[in-house]
């Protein structure tokens, strides 16, 4: 995919040696999943970012759209290995990437986070990614309805109709065999 005019990519030993920090919107805010990932990412406060807008394209990004707002989730990330974990989870790279790195400016300092290349169609989540971000909204004490929105939005351009991940999920928790 190409990239948009605000969009560019770091490596993560360029990250870290910057101190940047991280923000995130999407499934990021899931505390547990962050740990996971990035043992080293602290979670310190949430922002409200201006002039943007979460949407869904299958999967969460926020977009510049004038008088609109998205809440974040900051992080401290000091390793460069977590970096590179997220980079790995983000499709991130030099070209051709799923999602570039996109620079905001916040009271706490000079933050990063992902945003999609171009060419992206409005499309609803699945159930189990939904609820994931749902969670972090939670962990950050965040209001619920600007995501509740954007999945309405989605769901209204384009419904979630293959659920095959979720039933697969679903008939593994349930099936019992006999030995």
């Amino acid at each position: 995919m190409n990239k948009k005019p605000h969009q560019f990519y770091l490596t993560p030993e360029e990250i870290v040696k910057n101190g940047y920090l991280y923000v995130a919107y999407g499934s990021n805010l899931d505390l547990e999943q962050m740990q996971y990932r990035t043992p080293s990412a602290e979670p310190i406060t949430t922002i409200e970012l201006p002039n943007w807008q979460l949407v869904f394209n299958g999967v969460a990004d926020i977009i510049p759209k004038d008088g609109a707002s998205v809440s974040l989730g900051v992080f401290e990330i000091t390793s460069a290995e977590d970096w590179k974990a997220l980079h790995r989870y983000e499709g991130t790279r030099p070209t051709n990437a799923l999602y570039y790195l996109t620079e905001i400016e916040t009271e706490h300092g000079t933050a990063l986070t992902y945003t999609m290349g171009v060419g992206n169609i409005i499309s609803a989540p699945s159930d189990h990614y939904y609820d994931t971000i749902e969670r972090g909204y939670h962990h950050f004490g965040m209001d619920l309805k600007p995501l509740e929105d954007a999945r309405k939005h989605a769901e209204s351009k384009r419904p979630r109709k293959n659920r095959w991940y979720a039933n697969y999920l679903n008939s593994k928790t349930r099936t019992t065999y006999a030995y």
